[in-house]
């Protein structure tokens, strides 16, 4: 009965760590372009800002709003020196052709950022759609390996009930034959425990009963050792 029971907590719990294979989903890569593509964003209107700032008045709400703007910017990604030094020879020189160029230039990056956000949602759609479909497989292959197990260990069962009845049909050896429906009784029941959500129960309560017994054992081995040495 203890050789059983250590042998069902093995098989039980060796199904419990059947490895299933984890999804191998590749990151969205597009959304690393986007973000390089808003910090660069950031940075260039943290730039002007920052020129604009240098001819506005430092007391001014007006300078108030700038700075707090540029700090934010600042957070995502600072200011350019080359930048900086850009806008602030485009004010001194009050060029109306490169501030119309810039402006031509924010109007296509809008756009080019548009873009690359609707990438981003297209590969974030297309991901999705690859873990749901790797984790159906999964759930199908792993169910697959389930019903395999049973089918077998019920077709074991009901071989050794088949036995068993004819060894009490047609021969002398009545209680072999009785033993033999036995376990095979419990070998179709437990594969059906296998598929059951309290399997996993089982396997801790038959582990926990085993390295009781165990203990147990150990325990009476070394209380009979000094027994043994006093009555001699």
């Amino acid at each position: 009965m203890k050789l059983f029971c250590l042998f069902l907590t093995l098989f039980l719990a060796g199904c419990a760590t059947e490895p299933v294979a984890a999804p191998v989903i590749k990151e969205n890569t597009e959304v690393f372009k986007y973000v390089e593509k808003i910090e660069l964003i950031a940075s260039d209107a943290a730039s002007a800002l920052t020129a604009i700032s240098e001819v506005t008045d430092n007391k001014s709400v007006s300078w108030i709003l700038l700075d707090a703007q540029i700090t934010r910017l600042s957070g995502i990604k600072p200011p350019s020196v080359v930048k900086v030094v850009e806008y602030r020879t485009t004010i001194a020189k009050n060029d109306s052709v490169s501030a119309a160029k810039d402006k031509n230039l924010a109007v296509k990056i809008d756009n080019e950022t548009s873009l690359a956000w609707a990438k981003v949602e297209a590969m974030d759609a297309e991901l999705t759609e690859a873990k749901l479909a790797k984790a159906n497989a999964d759930a199908i292959a792993e169910r697959a390996i389930k019903d395999n197990a049973i089918s077998k260990i019920t077709s074991l069962g009901l071989g050794m009930i088949m036995i068993g009845v004819i060894a009490i049909a047609f021969t002398a050896k009545k209680l072999s034959g009785m033993i033999f429906c036995v376990a095979g009784v419990l070998c179709v029941s437990s594969a059906w425990v296998l598929d059951s959500p309290i399997w996993q129960y089982i396997v801790i309560s038959l582990g926990v009963f085993f390295v009781l017994d165990v203990a147990y054992i150990i325990y009476k081995a070394t209380r009979k050792a000094p027994d043994d040495a006093e009555k001699k």
